[in-house]
């Protein structure tokens, strides 16, 4: 009797220590695996100031001002490590242009396609850059803005903070360039400048 009782409570240690260790094994797996590197945000522009440049120089050629722009973007980013994110998404951009002498200039709106590199440091803080693939959607009726279809270009710096339930807050202000490299055969050609805060959210999946 004394004999079976000592081999059932051998048993019993024995069964414990292995579900100790299972329990403690999926534990380690569940704190040691890692936050999904795929993100998804929507974002818009404030304090934006936006102009019409010609790269050179052109006598009796008028400039209009742009007095206001509506930014809205989608983006997605991709973890490539811990510091470098890949992002990219689709923005639509609307500007809003002055007037030359009597003349009124139509809308000037905007797809584009970010390709840019985000790197982050110091826990809240990023640098970020890459180029634009734009498509000029504008209906362009007599005198207008050049199309602005082309390769362009952002640079920017930012600020984020992540919450523990996946959601992200950013603003990250920027200089932008459209038409930098454009799809025309214009040897002279006008390209939208602008600087501004983009501020969005993002949530991890």
């Amino acid at each position: 009797m004394n004999v079976r009782v000592f081999s059932m409570k051998k048993k019993n240690v024995v069964y414990c220590i292995l579900l100790t260790f299972l329990s403690l094994n999926v534990n380690a797996q569940e704190n040691d695996k890692p936050l999904s590197r795929n993100r998804i945000g929507v974002y818009t522009s404030v304090f934006t100031g936006s102009d019409l440049s010609y790269l050179k120089t052109v006598d009796g050629g008028g400039t209009p001002d742009i007095q206001g722009s509506v930014k809205i973007g989608l983006n997605y980013i991709h973890g490539i490590n811990k510091w470098l994110d890949f992002e990219t998404g689709l923005e639509l951009s609307s500007y809003e242009p002055g007037m030359i002498g009597d003349r009124g200039l139509p809308t000037l709106n905007i797809f584009s396609i970010p390709l840019t590199v985000k790197a982050n440091f110091l826990k809240y803080f990023f640098v970020n850059g890459g180029a634009l693939v734009d498509l000029d959607v504008s209906r362009k009726k007599g005198f207008a803005i050049d199309k602005q279809n082309g390769i362009g270009a952002v640079l920017g710096l930012g600020f984020e903070y992540d919450f523990k339930n996946g959601i992200s807050i950013y603003a990250n202000p920027y200089v932008k360039a459209y038409s930098l490299l454009y799809l025309t055969l214009e040897s002279i050609h006008q390209r939208v400048l602008e600087a501004g805060v983009r501020i969005g959210a993002t949530y991890r999946f």
